[in-house]
């Protein structure tokens, strides 16, 4: 889900949110089987979109900074299940389509993100947004 201002037909700011249930899932641990964990990834940044003239469908890409939430719903750092959050950068493109009044756009997008040298994280997915 996404959020954007337009400031100009073709730049609009961007916030977003994504979440996905239990990326680590099983960890191995008799006592935790389950990690319960959830992944936040909030992307905010400038976008461009192009859409073609008279049509309904748009393409975007765009980029800026991320904030990671990574939480577990067992804490136990002795092997190793403990929350964390940094921040980073991201990347992404898309193409969707305007629905009613334009505000509401529906689609997929693809985004790379970067937390650091050793944390990289790929998205791909639907995605919807609101325009202001």
């Amino acid at each position: 889900m996404t959020y954007r201002v337009r400031f100009h037909s073709l730049f609009a700011a961007e916030a977003g949110l994504e979440y996905v249930r239990r990326p680590v899932g099983f960890v191995g641990d008799t006592r935790y089987p389950d990690a319960d964990d959830n992944l936040f990834l909030i992307p905010f940044g400038p976008r461009l979109t192009l859409t073609p003239q008279e049509s309904a469908w748009t393409m975007s890409l765009g980029g800026g900074g991320a904030y990671l939430k990574h939480t577990f719903g067992y804490e136990n750092s002795a092997i190793g299940l403990v929350g964390s959050s940094k921040w980073g950068a991201w990347a992404g493109v898309g193409a969707g389509r305007n629905l009613a009044s334009g505000r509401f756009r529906l689609g997929g997008g693809a985004r790379y993100y970067r937390f650091g040298p050793h944390l990289n994280i790929f998205s791909l997915g639907p995605e919807f947004s609101i325009t202001f």
